[in-house]
């Protein structure tokens, strides 16, 4: 097949869009569609050349395979490797343990099913996972194990191509839809609902061979391919509900364009060298780009800005050529491929091993200081288990009765842990607690039905990227205000993590409630850092001065947050920071050297008894009353 400059400034387009959304610069909100032009390109090329060697009899499973490995693995390999080798040097111990899991998944070619695993409320930020970015090159190499089949099945059986390959793509095509519907990380990461994608790629080579294109009608389908696959850049954004039908105008601009693009005038005279360049060396780019952004982010532990993101993309072309030249073209020369394969093979080896021996150290390598290395011994799944684990079991139809004060707790994970330091407390020897969980998704504990539409539909990020959420929130919000317990509460206390665009309803969830009880309401306030307290401990450096200067480190919204919480007219405010954080300091870790925080909003079981030992709850169930007291007066 010739090469086409019109695909690789196709490549240009899809490797600029993806870095500079990743970047934040301009308006690149959409830049995320760059990865399925790329699925699209690859079905159409990778079709093609498996159709035209079985038509001529030179097919060959193993020699595709080979070839496909040629091309992919060796630059894939130094990426994982180098960025493997950088982690142990800046990482910290946590963080070090992830990404030994991901080099090893990584290196194996099912980064998707990690990724896709790891997706969730307790996940890791993307800004933690210099590899998160192979999941669209695992998701790329299953493709190359399973289409030459295919595509031979088809063949070998004279079914009609285009046929075949349309019923594929319709068929692959609902399969996302529906997945988004019911996992919305499962039809973003997991190959068999991006196959459609690919298959769109492959109609092409059908279509190619009707005589329907003239001149004129090439340069205007080209000029609205490219158009399709350009305006999502710019026009989608993280609220955008993806991929499902959304994916459809950047991925159908993608076929249109190539199919227009062979012959149309207008392709060759866009198609200008300095981009069709970056097409070229796309693939060096789009591996090195993310690996570098993420250790910088790590590095700084803050936002990049002006000049210093001006250097990062500097940084990321010339990795990037540096990659292109040394190792990706390379290695593809006769006389070095074989020697490259073994040396590209022993480096994976070596990698492997090396992260299974970090992981099992539990990301520890060099000689950390042992109360450092005691702070962060947490085991996150023993955390979340511990974390909801009494909120769990004290929700209940309605109250027991007994004489104990009546309370309920609604909300998320920060009512869970407020429910834990309760219980851990002792203070359910006066209060009878009885809870109800809405998803921190839902972007409010409660509001209004009539408001809930706009609010899902228009505001909340969480709804809007996940629909699925919706029906679910509303069923939680209903079950609330539907309980008896809402009716026999003599307190309510509200603990929820409030996002700065929605503490604003925090009034109106105060309204709703009182069309269903007169009880006193109380909102509990957040104690957020802007992380682990532990990782915090592990890049200071030492302990001594740490909880002096902690304070530094609460999240910067908390306060205006907290603030706007303990401004609600008619209803009570806990301040739940100032248990934590006092004059002298923020509390860090226990008379055994164990963390306080779980992670940067949950205080730990030992957190709490430190916390209660060292008297900081003495005050909370005299603060709880007096607030019940003014309440009732009012």
């Amino acid at each position: 097949m010739l090469k086409r400059e019109d695909i690789q400034l196709l490549r240009a387009i899809a490797v600029m869009a993806v870095i500079l959304y990743h970047l934040h610069l301009w308006n690149f909100t959409g830049g995320y569609v760059g990865v399925d032009v790329f699925f699209v390109i690859s079905g159409y090329l990778i079709t093609a050349k498996i159709i035209n060697a079985i038509d001529d009899g030179s097919f060959s499973y193993l020699g595709f395979s080979l070839q496909r490995a040629r091309r992919l693995v060796p630059a894939l390999v130094a990426t994982i490797a180098v960025s493997f080798l950088i982690a142990v040097a800046i990482m910290l111990p946590s963080d070090m343990a992830r990404m030994s899991s991901a080099t090893i998944y990584a290196l194996l070619g099912v980064s998707n099913f990690l990724f896709w695993s790891e997706s969730g409320y307790f996940d890791a930020s993307g800004t933690l996972k210099p590899l998160l970015h192979t999941w669209s090159l695992a998701v790329e190499l299953q493709f190359y194990l399973f289409w030459p089949i295919l595509i031979g099945a088809i063949c070998r059986l004279k079914l009609y191509r285009l046929i075949s390959l349309t019923l594929v793509t319709i068929a692959g095509y609902y399969a996302s839809t529906y997945m988004m519907h019911s996992d919305r990380s499962a039809a973003f990461f997991l190959t068999p609902f991006r196959i459609w994608e690919f298959s769109l790629g492959g109609c092409i080579i059908g279509l190619e061979r009707t005589a329907w294109a003239s001149k004129l009608r090439s340069n205007i389908g080209y000029l609205v391919g490219l158009t399709a696959v350009i305006v999502p850049v710019f026009a989608y954004n993280e609220n955008t509900i993806f991929p499902g039908a959304s994916a459809i105008i950047p991925a159908g601009g993608t076929a249109i364009a190539i199919f227009f693009g062979k012959e149309a005038k207008m392709a060759r005279l866009i198609s200008v060298r300095p981009a069709t360049y970056i097409g070229e060396i796309s693939y060096s780019l789009y591996l090195v780009h993310w690996p570098i952004f993420v250790f910088a982010l790590y590095g700084t532990q803050r936002s990049l800005v002006g000049l210093e993101l001006g250097i990062l993309l500097f940084l990321i072309f010339f990795a990037a050529l540096v990659m292109h030249y040394f190792i990706e073209k390379a290695h593809q020369k006769t006389s070095v491929k074989y020697r490259a394969a073994i040396s590209f093979g022993f480096v994976a080896m070596l990698s492997v091993g090396l992260a299974s021996v970090v992981q099992a150290r539990n990301g520890v390598i060099w000689g950390i200081a042992p109360e450092l290395l005691k702070i962060d011994d947490i085991d996150q799944v023993q955390s979340a288990a511990y974390i909801w684990g009494n909120m769990n079991k004290r929700y209940a139809a309605n109250f027991q009765g007994g004489g104990r004060t009546k309370v309920l707790i609604i909300g998320d994970s920060q009512a869970a842990d407020l429910t834990n330091i309760m219980v851990e407390t002792g203070m359910e020897d006066r209060f009878e607690i009885v809870t109800r969980t809405v998803y921190y998704e839902c972007g409010a504990p409660l509001l209004p039905a009539e408001q809930r539409k706009k609010f899902w539909e228009t505001e909340n990020q969480f709804t809007m990227k996940d629909p699925t959420f919706v029906s679910r929130c509303s069923t939680l919000m209903d079950d609330v205000t539907n309980s008896p317990a809402i009716k026999e509460a003599d307190e309510i206390l509200i603990a929820y993590y409030w996002r700065d665009y929605s503490v604003g309803l925090a009034g109106d969830a105060l309204a709703e409630l009182r069309k269903h009880t007169k009880a006193p309401v109380i909102f509990a306030g957040l104690k957020n850092f802007s992380d682990s307290p532990s990782k915090i401990a592990l890049r200071y450096g030492s302990l001594r001065g740490l909880e002096q200067n902690l304070s530094k480190y609460i999240d910067p919204k908390t306060p205006a947050i907290n603030a706007a919480l303990g401004s609600v007219q008619g209803a009570g405010y806990l301040d739940l920071l100032s248990l934590v954080c006092v004059t002298s300091g923020c509390a860090t870790r226990d008379d055994q050297g164990l963390a306080v925080y779980n992670d940067a909003t949950h205080l730990s079981r030992s957190g709490i008894a430190y916390l209660k030992s060292i008297g900081r709850f003495d005050g909370l169930f005299s603060n709880i009353s007096q607030q019940v007291a003014r309440l009732s007066k009012g």
